[in-house]
């Protein structure tokens, strides 16, 4: 983003060895902590030239006879380490060694030494160094120091993620919250012994059970996307604060999208636009008065 005209760059990106008829699209990116950018998009990965502002695609990342070779890499991701991880669309886990420009065979192929998920399509990696994966039906934990995954076995876990789930996020202590098809979310906490499983849902406050989007901040807030709107959760006080086009929010609130960058600066995005969250106005504490102070003032500009 070009920060003096508010502006979005866009950068040209080198097709010289990509076949004309395929077309390139971006799922994800990535930095290393060399300070090297990696793009992936269809069954490529691309490594960002800054200087040149163009991206160049790698020659067969991919090992001979990997099976997913000619598979859509969907996801590169990096943990507390510098570790590179690659998913692809048919649920394969690899690591990317941004040296060699390299990708590993698939770890949960038939062998599966680490007891991985057969298809993986979820991950995420907390600042402290928790790892999360999530397949079809399962969430578990990747415990990479001892190369060993963990189950889940309890009958709250096990009663909400049987329908499936759509999206992960961890809070700041590296637990996971899960939006679940069977309604509401679920919190899962690991401290290295057992699992701890709670759902937060309509009886409990949540205002729809229904979650398209989720994501934690720095101060531990969940942001929920609903078809109600946005709003964010404080879990230490269980207090609810729904954002609306009265504070500037898009009425798209069902296709929004949360990123979060290493300065904690939180975005909420739509198609053809977004949203930045204050967060000094966000944590102050004001009256009820106020608020209705506020609204009142809002429609009598508008009016």
């Amino acid at each position: 983003m070009n920060k003096k005209t508010g502006e979005i760059d866009n950068y040209p990106v080198d097709y010289s060895r990509v076949p004309k008829e395929k077309f390139m699209k971006v799922f994800d990116a990535t930095q290393d902590d060399e300070g090297n950018i990696w793009v992936v998009g269809n069954t490529d990965v691309y490594e960002f030239k800054g200087l040149k502002k163009q991206l160049i695609k790698l020659v067969d990342p991919f090992q001979k006879e990997e099976q997913d070779s000619n598979y859509i890499v969907s996801r590169i991701i990096k943990d507390k380490d510098g570790t590179l991880w690659i998913l692809t669309n048919k649920g394969g886990l690899h690591t990317f060694d941004p040296l060699k420009k390299k990708i590993s065979p698939r770890l949960n192929n038939s062998l599966n030494k680490y007891k991985l998920p057969t298809y993986i399509l979820k991950m995420e990696c907390s600042p402290k160094g928790q790892i999360w994966l999530g397949s079809k039906t399962d969430i578990v934990y990747f415990d990479k120091e001892n190369l060993h995954t963990v189950y889940i076995d309890n009958e709250v876990y096990h009663e909400k993620i049987k329908d499936g789930f759509s999206t992960m996020s961890l809070d700041t202590s590296g637990n996971a919250w899960v939006s679940v098809y069977s309604g509401g979310l679920l919190h899962l906490e690991y401290d290295q012994r057992s699992f701890k499983s709670e759902v937060l849902d309509k009886s409990k406050g949540l205002p729809n059970d229904r979650v398209y989007q989720l994501c934690v901040d720095h101060l531990g807030y969940l942001w929920i996307s609903t078809i109600k709107g946005v709003y964010s959760y404080n879990p230490q006080t269980n207090y609810f604060r729904h954002f609306d086009k009265n504070d500037g929010m898009d009425p798209n609130s069902v296709s929004i999208r949360f990123f979060q960058d290493r300065q904690n600066k939180l975005l909420l995005a739509v198609p053809g636009k977004y949203s930045k969250v204050n967060f000094d106005a966000l944590t102050r504490n004001y009256s009820h008065l106020w608020y209705i102070l506020r609204n009142s003032m809002l429609r009598i500009k508008k009016e």
